[in-house]
C-alpha cells in the first residue's frame, strides 16, 4: 500500500525573532526543509504505522534522480552487513569544484560539508594517488533503521534548524496590504535531511557509479554534473 504525508511548515520571523504576518489574520509560513521529513513521519503517524507493520529499515532518496533504485538490495544489504543505523550512497565528484556537498568527518562524527563552505584548497586537496580527499559527493540517497529515526533522530530535531534570510511577503499596517519586498526582510527556519548524520553511531557509506545511479533531472541538458 502507498501512504502520503505532508511536509511541515514553520512561521517566518523578523531578524529580531518576531513572527511575520502575511495578512492581517494570517501568519507567514514556509516549508521546514527536506529535514522536515523526520518530524513529519512522527506527527503523521507514519512511524507508528511502519512499526505496526513490522518495518525495520527505510530507504529515503531524492525525487529528482531518474536513476535511483528504490529499496536497492545491494545498498540495503551492505548497510545491514555493516550493522549500520544510518547509511549514505555517494559518488566521487566529477571535478574539484562540482557543486555538490561531500561526506566528511567533524569532531569524529560523519557530516555533510556543502560545496559553498569549502575553499579552493580544501576542494582541490588530493591524496598520494591523486584522488580528491573530499570527493565523496552526497546524492541524497539514505538508509535508516526505524529505531534510529524513532529513538535518536526525532527526539533531537528541535536544535537542528538553520537560518535562511529570505524575501518574505508581509502585511503593511499603513496601507493595509500585503507587500512583496525586493530585499531580504526576514528569516525562514529549515533543516536538512543530512543534519542527523552526526547522531549516527555506525554510519555506512557505499560508493556507486555515476553512470548507473545518478541523473538529476533538475540539471539542464548538457550540464557537466550529470
Amino acid at each position: 500500500s502507498v501512504n502520503f504525508f505532508e511536509q511541515g511548515m514553520l512561521p517566518c520571523l523578523t531578524s529580531e525573532g518576531k513572527i511575520i504576518m502575511e495578512t492581517q489574520s494570517k501568519v507567514a509560513m514556509a516549508p521546514d526543509g527536506n529535514g522536515g521529513i523526520y518530524p513529519s513521519l512522527y506527527k503523521s503517524g507514519m512511524l507508528s504505522d511502519m512499526k505496526d507493520r513490522g518495518v525495520k529499515y527505510i530507504h529515503v532518496f531524492s525525487i529528482d534522480n531518474a536513476l535511483v533504485k528504490p529499496a536497492d538490495p545491494v545498498f540495503m544489504g551492505y548497510c545491514l552487513s555493516q550493522n549500520a543505523d544510518c547509511g549514505n550512497k555517494v559518488l566521487w565528484k566529477a571535478g574539484a569544484h562540482e557543486k555538490v556537498g561531500v561526506v566528511a568527518e567533524r569532531n569524529g562524527k560523519p557530516c555533510i560539508v556543502e560545496y559553498s563552505d569549502m575553499d579552493a584548497s580544501m576542494a582541490e586537496k588530493v591524496d598520494e594517488n591523486g584522488r580528491l580527499v573530499f570527493g565523496a559527493g552526497n546524492i541524497c540517497n539514505h538508509f535508516y533503521t526505524l529505531d534510529f529515526i524513532e529513538k535518536v533522530v526525532v527526539p533531537n530535531m528541535s536544535n537542528m534548524y538553520h537560518v535562511a534570510k529570505k524575501k518574505i511577503p508581509y502585511f503593511d499596517k499603513v496601507s493595509k496590504k500585503t507587500v512583496k519586498p525586493t530585499e531580504n526582510n526576514g528569516i525562514k527556519l529549515e533543516s536538512f535531511i543530512f543534519d542527523v548524520f552526526p547522531l549516527s553511531v555506525n554510519m555506512a557509506m557505499l560508493d556507486v557509479s555515476r553512470e548507473e545511479e545518478f541523473a538529476p533531472v533538475k540539471n539542464a541538458p548538457g550540464s557537466s554534473s550529470d
